[in-house]
């Protein structure tokens, strides 16, 4: 069940105070004590592309990587980090998702603490 004051009027989600971390919000979704999130099946574009995020710098789209993600930290100079992250920007690339991006510009933010990758082939 979604709590009613998960999603604005907009029909975005609304981040809640976390119960473990002072000051800091997390997703409705998120089960706190063991990190999970109650809608995995069925989460949105953006929570599947998590730790990359689609960060909007001016009219340019560029794909990010969260920096605070441990999976990153540990995996950001493998082979197989580059395998998928060349196969992701093909993907995101294709002409189905840049159409997807363009219908759905909510998708983008301007998130901070993150690493550049690459622009993709969209401007908004």
């Amino acid at each position: 069940k979604i709590p009613p004051a998960s999603i604005s009027n907009d029909q975005r989600l609304v981040a809640i105070p976390s119960k473990s971390l002072a000051g800091q919000f997390v997703c409705p979704f998120l089960n706190e004590d063991n990190n999970t999130c109650a809608i995995y099946s069925f989460r949105p574009f953006e929570c599947q592309l998590y730790p990359f995020l689609l960060n909007l710098r001016g009219k340019k789209v560029v794909l990010t990587v969260d920096l605070n993600c441990p999976y990153i930290k540990e995996n950001i100079h493998t082979c197989a980090f580059k395998e998928y992250l060349d196969d992701l920007i093909t993907f995101l690339n294709s002409p189905a998702q840049i159409n997807m991006l363009k219908d759905n510009p909510q998708i983008l933010a301007a998130y901070e603490e993150v690493s550049e990758i690459v622009g993709l082939d969209i401007s908004i």
